[in-house]
């Protein structure tokens, strides 16, 4: 895969900024706008920029124009590929990434993802709910959060601020995808790959 440094550098990212990726189809319960909210309410986490990497909705797209989104774009903050991703273009997003966002709304099964994530060997914020949340508390590969409001979010991203927890909890999450992969999350990832072909990840 691509050199970190080089992944970074191509989506336009100073060296101590911290990104945070959303990824696949983006749709209303990827939960990004409660994320841009939390990013761009609290001066504490400035360091971080939201990268969006995936087809969004029309719907999403309208409600991103303004707001905490609109504010992000204004400082910088919101890097988006707004289309379906090819493998280079993948590859290059989660090479680039310092933590993954898997706090989507109401999404009860193993998302595919969270393997990306774990064969990236990035820390996730994931909310507490489903088959997802339940791997990710036994693993202890992530932060979990509430379903909903802003307050759980920005502790978790604050957490993460510091170096040695998202190295603590990133090889944890490489750890977790690599030995307890059960079958089910190996067709979780097929089946995450074969829907983001069609535009419809989760």
């Amino acid at each position: 895969g691509p050199d970190r440094a080089a992944a970074r550098s191509r989506l336009g990212l100073a060296p101590d900024q911290l990104a945070v990726l959303v990824f696949g189809s983006i749709d209303e319960r990827k939960g990004t706008l409660r994320l841009a909210a939390a990013l761009a309410g609290d001066a504490r986490l400035a360091r971080y920029v939201l990268v969006v990497a995936g087809a969004q909705t029309a719907g999403l797209r309208a409600a991103a124009a303004s707001g905490a989104p609109a504010q992000l774009r204004s400082q910088r903050r919101l890097i988006e590929l707004d289309r379906t991703l090819d493998d280079a273009e993948q590859t290059l997003v989660f090479a680039a990434a310092d933590v993954a966002w898997l706090g989507y709304e109401r999404h009860t099964f193993m998302s595919g993802v969270l393997v990306i994530a774990g064969y990236s060997a990035l820390p996730v914020v994931v909310t507490d709910f489903g088959e997802t949340g339940a791997f990710v508390r036994r693993h202890g590969m992530g932060l979990l959060i509430d379903a909903n409001g802003t307050e759980s979010v920005r502790d978790a991203l604050l957490a993460l601020t510091d170096a040695a927890v998202r190295r603590e909890l990133g090889s944890r999450s490489r750890a977790a995808v690599a030995e307890h992969t059960p079958q089910r999350m190996k067709q979780a990832l097929i089946d995450a790959i074969a829907a983001s072909r069609s535009d419809l990840a989760s």
